[in-house]
């Protein structure tokens, strides 16, 4: 049976449609229930249904830039880090990336992926326009101006199978990652800012339980000067260390202020090698960022708990969103993320202690990583999502794209 990346969850089916034409996929639409599916990177149930996996991959075009309105189209199975090597080669850039250069732009979009800054919002973001098969297998196109636009760019697959997307760009730019180490909480807890806003885009990664946060990652882009000279009196690691996980060395951008081409630094993993340790399950949550120190505290206070099956901690910032199912949709925030060791059983345990100690500071899950938030949960922390689900029913009465989760979450009635 076909599984996920990090092996934590078995799709129930040995085989993912990939249709060769557009003609191909309307056709397989046509025939019955379907689950979109894209690079297998999501740890939740958001893939699974009861109809055929089928994916875009097979439908494949050659990039084409729009000089003229700064764009880029491709198709929507297309990873991240594909196109950054076309458009790198071109003299282009996105504007950010995730950590993972090997996910698909219609999977980081559906999920709501993301990936660090104080200005960045998610991935999506960038967006200009995007076309789907809709229930029917017909060619839909929405563009930024389509009163649906904001609804259906973050829609876990819920209406349709993407098929193209435009997404804006910005001429080639050079970067630096630097590296301190041991920074103490309390210069985080008495203005978070004086870390995350560091640079352009920050990675705060940890275990808990220690008076210090054990690695600051400050993503620097040269045009906007140098990075820090030192946080809280401690100076950048002058070489690239590439201490995280166990056996992930190798697979890591490089660091200690190298400056080279922006797609080889703001991801956190390079496209040729392994994305993190593989194996191994993800939770996040989403805090507004008045309330991040609070949470933070309330984690530490169940160390003992989660250490020993935490590989490791990252916080990072994001931007206000206006995607409908955004968790930015409310404001400014900052995430906290757990990389567990594959063990199901354990880490359901110590996703409900998160859950319960950081409840009341709102938090909101990654649509993509695993989480025990029910449909009441879910409608208070997202005010549109009684408005996504009507619209995304609309969109397929018939119940095409629906599933049992997707039901659960309350995404599709």
């Amino acid at each position: 049976m076909i599984s996920n990346w990090g092996g934590n969850l078995d799709f129930g089916t040995d085989e993912i449609l990939q249709p060769g034409s557009i003609a191909e996929a309307a056709e397989i639409i046509r025939s019955g229930k379907v689950r979109p599916i894209g690079t297998k990177h999501s740890f939740s149930k958001v893939v699974i249904g009861e109809g055929k996996l089928v994916g875009a991959a097979g439908l494949a075009f050659e990039p084409v830039i729009d000089e003229h309105n700064s764009t880029v189209t491709v198709a929507a199975a297309t990873r991240f880090g594909d196109l950054a090597v076309f458009l790198e080669e071109n003299g282009y850039a996105l504007k950010n990336m995730g950590s993972l250069p090997h996910i698909s732009i219609a999977g980081a979009a559906a999920t709501g992926t993301h990936g660090s800054g104080d200005g960045n919002q998610i991935l999506s973001s960038s967006l200009v326009a995007f076309s789907y098969l809709n229930a029917s297998g017909d060619l839909v196109e929405l563009r930024r101006s389509h009163k649906n636009f904001e609804a259906c760019r973050l829609g876990l697959g819920a209406y349709g199978l993407w098929v193209s997307v435009t997404l804006a760009i910005v001429p080639s730019y050079q970067m630096r990652q630097d590296v301190y180490r041991n920074i103490p909480w309390q210069v985080f807890y008495e203005n978070p800012e004086t870390l995350t806003a560091a640079g352009y885009s920050v990675s705060l990664f940890t275990k808990w339980g220690n008076s210090t946060i054990d690695q600051a990652w400050v993503k620097t882009r040269v045009k906007d000067g140098l990075p820090p000279s030192e946080i809280a009196g401690i100076s950048a690691d002058v070489e690239s260390m590439k201490e995280l996980l166990p056996g992930v060395a190798d697979n890591l951008t490089e660091q200690g202020g190298v400056e080279g081409a922006w797609l080889n630094r703001l991801p956190h993993f390079r496209l040729d090698a392994n994305p993190s340790a593989g194996d191994e399950i993800q939770t996040e949550y989403f805090f507004r960022r008045d309330q991040i120190v609070g949470a933070i505290k309330a984690v530490q206070e169940i160390a003992s708990e989660i250490n020993p099956i935490l590989l490791v901690s990252e916080i990072r910032t994001m931007a206000q969103d206006n995607a409908w199912l955004s968790p930015m949709l409310r404001g400014d925030s900052i995430a906290l993320h757990f990389t567990w060791i594959n063990d199901s059983e354990k880490v359901d345990r110590a996703v409900e202690l998160i859950e319960k100690v950081t409840a009341e500071f709102d938090p909101i899950p990654h649509w993509g990583k695993v989480h025990h938030f029910e449909k009441e949960q879910l409608t208070k922390a997202h005010p549109r999502l009684n408005q996504a689900r009507e619209l995304f029913d609309s969109l397929d009465p018939e119940g095409v794209f629906n599933s049992e989760y997707l039901q659960s979450l309350g995404v599709r009635s």
